[in-house]
């Protein structure tokens, strides 16, 4: 028998009883615990027993399942205390054998001998239960083959150690935020660096369960961070060795090291976080993110070009695209030296600049277009005026006579737009 403690992202929580060896998770209709979500698929997880063990096993989901904050395929065995996400739900688990379940007896477990299945509803909504059907449960008994391959599937990456107290203290931050009516929009960036430490400070000091191997001054700088900053973004925004960062979502991060992928091993707290973020690059100059314009391009301060997508368009979730803006000036001999040029093509492409001819510089996604263009600016004589026009400010001209202009969208009342044909 399974006891299944499930809430949603609202904090709304019911308990759950079902019978059999496996209980399926998704949207389908014959799911045995049904949830509703963009992020869960029909058929999105099972947990089920082996070797009188509990495991949960994801079924190709689009949005994934994780325990404890890692994304899983197979994690068992279970404990009760193991948090299991599935969309904005947590569901913690427990399994009691045949014989162990005669002893605590739970007359809602079963419904004339079949299990129930559970509507859930959309994550801000109530958790309700919809009217109970019965449907004979099968218990498909694993092989031995799988019963061998499962738990070594089961280990998962290595979990980072502060990421369910990153998790608490982001959650317990905006809710302190909310009671105190703190209108960080009239702050100060300084002054709300400040409260925002004080407040992560008084919270901190309130977790006395917290381990005392945990470096409380780093983890209020990572909660800070994630809260009012660009969170897992800072460090790697200062490290000149990343070229490129990706987040596929909360939980995916991957960075661009000399031209190589690879994962970063921390995750934000949660696809809010994500989003919060997103909306701290693009408010600054005049964009906006939402489900009425779920993708925007925009740039951080130092140049470096971002490109969003939150749902629906993104289906994994918040999504983020920093391309970095090189540090250093780069001029027409760096083409020579990385052998992107001859000498001859240099030569051609400063008297056509230098006879104002027509240039159109075209090419893939991080083929070289606005570094290309930024070292034929180069060759722009002095006494020249520059305008430049872009949708996204991205080019880094090095001119004494320079105008950057940049297109506006149009903001949520559908005004205010500002074309680049207007500009021209």
């Amino acid at each position: 028998m399974w006891t299944i403690d499930l809430s949603n992202g609202d904090g709304a929580s019911t308990q759950l009883k079902r019978t059999g060896s496996r209980v399926r998770i998704g949207r389908d209709a014959d799911s045995d615990v049904r949830l509703n979500g963009w992020r869960v698929s029909r058929r999105h997880a099972e947990i089920f027993v082996s070797n009188g063990n509990a495991f949960i096993r994801d079924l190709d989901s689009s949005g994934g399942t994780s325990v404890n904050g890692a994304r899983v395929k197979t994690h068992g065995p279970l404990l009760p205390s193991d948090r299991i996400e599935v969309g904005a739900y947590a569901l913690q688990v427990q399994w009691l054998s045949r014989a162990a379940a005669t002893h605590h007896p739970e007359p809602e477990a079963t419904l004339g001998g079949a299990a129930r299945s559970v509507l859930m509803q959309r994550p801000c909504a109530a958790l309700t239960a919809a009217e109970p059907k019965t449907r004979p449960v099968q218990a498909h008994a694993p092989s031995q083959a799988a019963r061998e391959a499962e738990p070594a599937a089961a280990a998962p990456p290595p979990a980072d150690p502060t990421f369910q107290w990153r998790r608490v203290l982001h959650e317990r931050l905006l809710e302190a935020f909310d009671v105190r009516r703190v209108d960080v929009h009239r702050m100060s960036d300084a002054e709300l660096r400040t409260r925002t430490e004080n407040l992560i400070g008084e919270l901190i000091e309130r977790l006395p369960e917290m381990p005392s191997t945990i470096d409380r001054q780093a983890l209020l700088a990572a909660v800070r961070d994630e809260a009012i900053g660009l969170g897992l973004l800072e460090p790697l925004l200062a490290d000149p060795s990343v070229t490129e960062i990706m987040v596929n979502r909360a939980d995916e991060v991957f960075v661009e090291r000399a031209g190589v992928l690879e994962r970063f091993p921390l995750s934000f707290t949660s696809d809010r976080a994500v989003t919060g973020i997103i909306e701290r690059i693009v408010a600054p100059i005049g964009r906006r993110i939402d489900e009425s314009s779920p993708m925007v391009d925009a740039r951080l301060k130092d140049g470096s070009r971002v490109n969003a997508v939150i749902p629906p368009l993104s289906l994994k979730g918040p999504s983020i695209t920093i391309r970095k803006f090189a540090k250093r000036k780069l001029v027409a001999e760096d083409l020579l030296r990385f052998g992107s040029a001859s000498p001859e093509m240099v030569e051609f492409m400063r008297v056509a600049v230098e006879h104002r001819k027509n240039v159109v510089i075209s090419g893939g996604t991080g083929s070289g277009k606005t570094t290309l263009l930024n070292i034929l600016s180069n060759f722009i004589p002095r006494g020249e005026r520059i305008v430049t026009i872009e949708d996204a400010a991205e080019l880094q001209l090095h001119h004494p006579n320079l105008v950057s202009l940049e297109s506006r969208p149009a903001n949520i009342e559908g005004k205010g737009q500002v074309a680049i044909r207007d500009l021209v």
